[in-house]
């Protein structure tokens, strides 16, 4: 605990107060006035009971689940120098609220516009109102798979608007839910749901994954579970900051914190105030509100319901069973198995890392939650997850890239439910097959309920692009779950692409990749790989770091910053250690300058030379985003002259993070001379004017890939490739005189004439 805090009995006494009366209930508050004369503050607050006292106060907390730390506040000048008489760190961020809300306001409204001049819903946020149309009009435009399902009504008369995505009978096929919006004031957790109903509506026919899918699963989307709180958010003499549902408690304070209104632990202490006008205020029990008990309801009478994510808004993180205890459920290892693939795959989209876990690890306990009623009462997974931000007022920037990662999420809870076994391959998938001999890999079928039928594991490979599969039954040694496939021996001109089809003991077909044919494997052909450099960052080699940056500067090991600033979460080769800017949690990344890794001098002498690596980088942090870039050059002569190899640019897709694995064939980049004295530069730099910058660079590879089966290419036996160049050839090519005809154009220069003539008979007899 820090100095500054004095013990409560001190304290208390010091403000005229019984020392009891900071942490029991307080006298009820005249209802909160919508933000005239607020200021928005930062609070370094030591501990849950604090936390307790400040909202006791009438401080309100701006995050989804207040807890200790440094936090936003939400407070007039009397609960300001009530907090400072505490001795707490405190910062005013804003001092004119209200001025402060109408630019967002403005801001959305431009962006809104913006949007809808080049047809783009997701450039702003959009009312109650605009919500439930959109809904209508996915209706209208897919009356086959849109169907409405609406929730009940608030208590206000407002509609909890709802609609299944899906084919076939309602209760048919398991479903998930997916929901947003019961905290007012969380308007990205109403976008995100809305977008994955537009996505999952307009994919259906024309995307196969989506297909596959909502043949599998049936999807329910309620996007705004708190109709009157979110409307009261945009009302004229609103409050852009209400949390609650719009309740008279009749104690001159309004509203009932709906994630506090649910029967498991309600009221239990965690995060929770029977005080009326606090922002956790828990109800007067479980299910006292309509819009609670109308949810609650909706899932009773779906028991095909087997899985729920509630986005709220923000932490970037996925919450699981039990939100108010650290006691691990009774399927803690699936819940932890579905969560971490739905961070692994938002991760894939941006580069933003939502770690997942429980309440106690990820964020602090909280009782009478929504998904902790859900896995309790019906045993479906259901998760919360924290959207990205570092204050309700998501930039309208942001709204789009949140939606399309946590699309991912939904998707891959529809796998889980849809899929009921699992397609792995341990040693991993081939990226590469022999010309020599036939490339084995193992596959791996799990999961319960539904196994594969005898000879149902296959694989199914095309070699020639025709879209025509051979098909092969996998063996299966030790009548296990580890299956042996076998890809046989390519051509150097063969375009490999194959899939894994398991067919299983009920009838059904499922296919990994889930969409194959249309997404296959791909493959390369190759006769050997030498290897002339490979770092992996376990070790340096040599690697030299300068540059003028103030911080960030190059360093390596296991990244320690965890995901949450434009940081890689992990390495980009799976290793465990890679090069970064500047290796350190929190505030620190490149600053004023450029840093540059240099290597050391290395092998680029041999024909033929792929280089590869990881890299990550991230420019859209901080108050100026996206106005830096990150170079990567080459030099022939040991750093003499430099070329440049590749720029992301500071609004490039991969300028957001995420690892990228990037290829150079080096005898196609201009400037490359082979040679002895090659070396590679990384460099990141800081020169605008805010953004955060953060990098980092793995898996640095060069290796000589030969590709020799045998074959002589012969363009000359044109007749018939029969080996020889002959007179058949040469009858061809007059037959072909003056056409374009590609089989008798020998030297392609698009017409068949006197200079084909001549290879022929240049080269005439065997190829």
């Amino acid at each position: 605990m820090h100095k500054y805090l004095l013990p409560i009995t001190l304290w208390a006494a010091w403000m005229g107060m019984p020392a009891t009366s900071c942490l029991a209930e307080a006298v009820p508050h005249v209802h909160h006035q919508p933000l005239a004369d607020d200021n928005i503050l930062t609070i370094v607050v030591d501990d849950e009971e604090l936390v307790r006292v400040l909202m006791d106060e009438g401080l309100r907390p701006l995050a989804c689940r207040p807890g200790p730390g440094a936090g936003h506040w939400l407070a007039n000048d009397e609960q300001l120098a009530f907090a400072r008489r505490l001795g707490m760190p405190v910062e005013v961020l804003v001092d004119d609220v209200p001025a402060h809300v109408e630019a967002e306001r403005r801001a959305n409204e431009e962006a809104k516009a913006e949007g809808a001049a080049r047809g783009d819903w997701y450039a702003s946020y959009h009312t109650v109102e605009d919500i439930h149309a959109r809904l209508d009009a996915l209706i209208a435009a897919y009356p086959d798979h849109v169907h409405p399902a609406d929730a009940g009504t608030s208590l206000e008369g407002r509609d909890i608007r709802g609609i299944r995505i899906g084919t076939g009978e309602a209760g048919s096929k398991p479903a998930l839910l997916f929901n947003g919006c019961q905290h007012a004031r969380e308007w990205i957790a109403t976008m995100v749901p809305t977008y994955a109903a537009d996505e999952l509506a307009a994919g259906y026919g024309n995307d196969a994954r989506i297909t596959a899918l909502l043949q599998l699963v049936d999807v329910y989307i309620i996007p705004i579970v708190n109709p009157d709180g979110y409307y009261y958010t945009y009302a004229s003499g609103g409050d852009r900051f209400w949390r609650k549902n719009r309740r008279n408690n009749g104690t001159g304070c309004y509203g009932v914190d709906l994630n506090r209104n649910w029967g498991v632990d309600w009221n239990g202490g965690e995060s929770t105030s029977e005080n009326t006008c606090s922002d956790i205020y828990v109800g007067s029990s479980a299910f006292s509100e309509p819009e609670s008990a109308a949810m609650r309801d909706f899932i009773l009478a779906r028991p095909n319901i087997v899985g729920h994510i509630d986005f709220h808004c923000y932490a970037e993180v996925i919450l699981q069973p039990w939100g108010y205890t650290n006691v691990p459920p009774p399927d803690d290892a699936e819940i932890d198995e579905l969560g971490a693939a739905m961070s692994q795959a938002i991760l894939d989209v941006n580069g933003v890392y939502y770690p997942n876990g429980g309440g106690d690890e990820l964020l602090y306990l909280a009782s009478g939650i929504f998904p902790d009623w859900v896995y309790g009462a019906t045993g479906a997974l259901a998760y919360t997850i924290e959207l990205r931000g570092t204050s309700f007022e998501l930039p309208t920037s942001q709204i789009r890239p949140t939606c399309e990662e946590n699309l991912e999420a939904v998707l891959t809870m529809m796998e889980w439910a849809g899929i009921p076994l699992d397609i792995e391959f341990p040693g991993g998938v081939p990226s590469n097959i022999s010309t020599e001999d036939a490339t084995s890999f193992t596959v791996r079928i799990s999961g319960e309920g539904d196994p594969p039928a005898s000879g149902g594991v296959t694989l199914k490979w095309s070699y020639d692009g025709s879209g025509v599969f051979n098909e092969s039954i996998l063996d299966n040694p030790g009548g296990g779950t580890d299956y042996i496939a076998e890809l046989p021996a390519g051509e150097c001109d063969d375009t490999p692409t194959f899939y894994i089809e398991v067919a299983t003991i009920s009838g059904g077909v499922f296919r990994e990749p889930a969409t194959a044919p249309d997404d296959a494997f791909t493959a390369g052909v190759v006769t050997s790989i030498t290897t002339t450099f490979e770092d992996d960052g376990e070790t340096n080699p040599g690697w030299s770091v300068t540059g003028d940056a103030a911080d960030g500067q190059w360093s390596r090991g296991v990244p320690a910053g965890g995901g949450d600033r434009g940081d890689p979460p992990a390495d980009g080769d799976g290793s465990g250690a890679c090069w970064l800017t500047d290796n350190v949690d929190g505030n620190s990344d490149v600053d004023g300058g450029s840093t540059i890794l240099t290597s050391p001098q290395l092998d680029a002498s041999e024909a033929g030379l792929t280089l590869s690596y990881w890299r990550w980088f991230s420019n859209d942090f901080g108050a100026a985003p996206n106005e830096d870039a990150f170079h990567v050059d080459f030099s022939n002569n040991d750093g003499a002259t430099w070329y440049q190899l590749e720029v992301v640019a500071p609004d490039a897709p991969e300028s957001s993070g995420g690892w990228y694995n990037v290829s150079h064939e080096l005898d196609a980049v201009p400037g490359f001379v082979p040679g002895t004295e090659f070396r590679l530069r990384f460099t990141a730099e800081d020169l605008g004017q805010g953004s955060v910058v953060e990098a980092g660079v793995d898996g640095i590879v060069i290796e000589a890939i030969t590709c020799d089966d045998g074959n002589v290419e012969c363009p000359e036996d044109c007749a018939g490739d029969d080996g020889l160049v002959n007179v058949n050839d040469l009858l061809a090519v007059i037959a072909a005189w003056g056409s374009s005809d590609a089989a008798c154009d020998i030297n392609d220069d698009g017409v068949v004439d006197v200079n084909d003539l001549l290879m022929i008979i240049g080269a005439w007899g065997e190829c």
